[in-house]
């Protein structure tokens, strides 16, 4: 159980550590010109994503093992979708990974000719 947990709160960290070092960095005044800028920022926005996308993928068993957890601790173990549920958890939980894998390969043509991971152009 505690290897569902480390991923997801490892990511949760790096997301605070990615935040505080971007935040140091634009205070320190390191980056200085537009290009560098736009750069760090583009860098910044597909590590994010990354981390977001760990995170949801990652929070998949935790979240099925908490539910199966849970059903049986209030005795709803036996019931027969409880017990096809955790039979074939890992088998359920590769289901929803190919769903959220299908969606996401769905999105991310359209996500990129939308200029997701580019950095819009600073207002002045």
């Amino acid at each position: 159980m505690w290897k569902f947990i480390v991923v997801p709160a490892g990511t949760l960290v790096l997301f605070i550590v990615l935040s505080v070092v971007g935040n140091a960095i634009e205070s320190q005044g390191l980056i200085t010109s537009p290009e560098e800028r736009a750069k760090a920022e583009s860098i910044a926005i597909t590590a994010a994503f990354v981390l977001f996308l760990v995170l949801g993928y990652s929070v998949v068993p935790l979240f099925v093992r908490v539910f199966i957890l849970g059903q049986v601790k209030i005795g709803n173990g036996e019931f027969p979708p409880v017990k096809a549920l955790r039979r074939h958890e890992k088998y359920f939980v590769f289901g929803v990974w190919a769903f959220f894998t299908i969606g996401l390969l769905i999105a991310f043509p359209a996500m990129v000719a939308d200029g997701f991971f580019q950095v819009a152009p600073a207002s002045k």
